[in-house]
C-alpha cells in the first residue's frame, strides 16, 4: 500500500465499550497508510472495547481527551459503541475536539451510532451537509477510509 497519509496526524476518540473491529481495523488501515495515530479518551491509562456480545481487549490511552486540541490532529476518527458514545457526550472536551475539526474543516470518520456526537456537539446530523465528514456503516466501508481522508487541504510528504 503507498502511505497516502505519511505524517498526518489522526486521533481515535473512544471511550470504553468502544466498536473493537471498527478501532482495529481502521488503525490497521491507517498505520499501513503511514499515518500517525493516537487513542484519546477521556478515560486514563487503558481502554476496554466491545466485540460482539461482551468486552474486548484493552487498548493505552495516548492522550487524555481534556488536553487533546483540534489543532494538534489532522483528523478525526470516532469507532461506534452504544457504551463509548453514552460516556462521550458525558463531557464538554467531546463537544469542544468535534467542533474543533469541523469548524476547521478537517477530516472526520464517523462510524454508525458515533453520528450521535455531531447532535451532542450542536453540529447539524444530515450527514449530507458536511463534505469532510464520511460516515462508515459496514466494515466494507472501512476500505474506503484512506482514499477519502487523503483528499486532504494540507501537503500530504510523498513517501520515500
Amino acid at each position: 500500500m503507498r502511505k497516502t497519509l505519511q505524517g498526518l496526524k489522526v486521533a481515535i476518540l473512544v471511550s470504553n465499550g468502544f466498536n473493537q473491529q471498527d478501532f482495529t481495523e481502521t488503525q490497521k488501515l491507517l498505520n499501513a497508510a503511514g499515518a500517525g495515530v493516537k487513542v484519546v479518551s477521556p478515560d486514563q491509562g487503558l481502554v476496554n472495547g466491545w466485540e460482539g456480545t461482551g468486552w474486548g481487549h484493552h487498548f493505552p490511552v495516548d492522550q487524555q481527551l481534556a488536553t487533546a486540541l483540534g489543532a494538534d490532529f489532522d483528523m478525526l476518527v470516532i469507532p461506534g459503541g452504544q457504551r463509548s458514545m453514552d460516556k462521550l457526550k458525558t463531557t464538554a472536551h467531546t463537544k469542544r475536539i468535534v467542533n474543533s475539526f469541523m469548524s476547521a474543516g478537517k477530516k472526520v470518520v464517523m462510524f454508525g451510532d458515533a453520528v450521535s456526537v455531531l447532535d451532542f456537539a450542536g453540529q447539524n446530523t444530515d450527514v449530507s451537509m458536511h463534505d469532510n465528514l464520511m460516515v462508515v456503516e459496514t466494515a466494507e466501508d472501512i476500505a474506503a477510509i484512506v482514499p477519502f481522508l487523503a483528499q486532504q487541504d494540507v501537503q500530504i510528504p510523498e513517501a520515500a
